[in-house]
């Protein structure tokens, strides 16, 4: 319209002079108004162009940089979906961008999305073969157990049965429709196995009981002992109370250790009562002189240690140093060697 006007102007006849430049300023600044609301606006439609650019640009970026081997299930890659379809929505499809732009960026938003839905589509293909192989591998090892539930060579089988429980565990997912029956199937083959096997040693269990029981009455005749007053007595009543304890067989595993601490305790408070209470310790169980030999051998590898590392150091002042201290360890730990050594040679002797 301002520029019809403006045609029209042109084509206006003149007018008298004294009122030619008052005429023409009061249209020019009116055209101007306009014309400065005209850029302004335009200039505020790209702006706002350029900022929905830069979040449909932000969008694709988001998209474009999600890693793929972060997705390990199906739950993964459907929250990822989700996401996917929340961005969509962001997209602001209501608010198109000028023709040329809009065109460009929504082209890389489909790229983006089209590269997920791909590998999603990948990922699912590979789960399912995978899934496939899975229930191979099960229903092999169903198989497997199977064949062993009816042996009779109890510590083999069992153990060839844990290590095909291990694997199940191992094993990845399958299909829901497959997991809960293989799975009945494999535990039950296992279950009469080791039902089996119970039923075998239940003997066997009822005797370690029984052991348990006589070895917790020692420990309790072990407390309620009184010193006699001579050490050779005591020392022989100690030893005869040891050595039917060490003379009855196995107790329950799990009982095991609770029972040694307690007779541990019982007969180092015992024994610690009478004169001569390391000669009695060293009677009381052979474990003593394992003890001293495990230390004596840890003693003279850490010797040779210590010895063979001197001759990797130099004469400097520095290596010097290190070796005279290296020496003064090995000197030390000779000390603690000899000790022991009078320690087991006078246990030989007491036994």
């Amino acid at each position: 319209m301002l520029q019809k006007l403006h045609e029209e102007w042109r084509e206006t006849g003149p007018v008298s002079r004294e009122e030619r430049e008052n005429i023409w300023l009061r249209f020019k600044n009116a055209s101007t108004v306009i014309n400065k609301k005209h850029q302004g606006y335009f200039e505020s439609i790209k702006a706002q162009e350029e900022e929905l650019l830069q979040e449909r640009e932000a969008i694709c970026e988001t998209i474009e940089k999600f890693d793929f081997s972060t997705l390990k299930t199906y739950k993964q890659w459907d929250d990822k979906a989700k996401e996917i379809a929340a961005l969509n929505d962001k997209f602001s499809w209501d608010n198109p961008l000028s023709r040329r732009v809009n065109s460009k960026i929504y082209k890389r938003f489909r790229a983006a999305c089209n590269h997920f839905y791909d590998e999603r589509a990948t990922f699912f293909k590979s789960a399912k073969d995978e899934m496939n192989a899975n229930l191979q591998r099960k229903k092999e090892l169903c198989e497997q157990a199977e064949a062993l539930k009816d042996s009779k060579e109890w510590k083999q089988t069992s153990d060839k049965l844990i290590a095909l429980q291990k694997e199940w565990k191992n094993i990845g997912t399958i299909s829901r429709k497959h997991s809960e029956q293989l799975w009945k199937r494999f535990v039950t083959a296992c279950d009469y196995f080791f039902d089996q096997k119970e039923i075998n040693f239940s003997g066997k269990k009822n005797q370690e009981n029984d052991n348990l029981v006589q070895k917790m009455a020692i420990i309790e005749e072990m407390k309620a002992y009184k010193s006699c007053g001579n050490e050779v007595d005591d020392i022989n009543a100690l030893k005869a109370l040891t050595e039917k304890y060490n003379a009855i067989g196995h107790v329950p595993f799990k009982e095991k250790d609770k029972l040694y601490r307690h007779y541990k305790e019982v007969t180092d408070k015992t024994f610690g009562e009478i004169k001569g209470r390391q000669r009695m310790q060293n009677i009381q169980s052979s474990t003593s002189r394992n003890r001293l030999m495990k230390q004596y051998d840890q003693l003279r590898a850490e010797i040779a240690t210590y010895e063979n590392n001197i001759g990797f150091f130099g004469n400097s002042k520095k290596a010097s140093a290190i070796v005279d201290d290296m020496q003064r360890k090995i000197d030390r730990l000779k000390e603690e060697l000899n000790v022991i050594v009078s320690k087991i040679k006078e246990m030989d002797k007491n036994d």
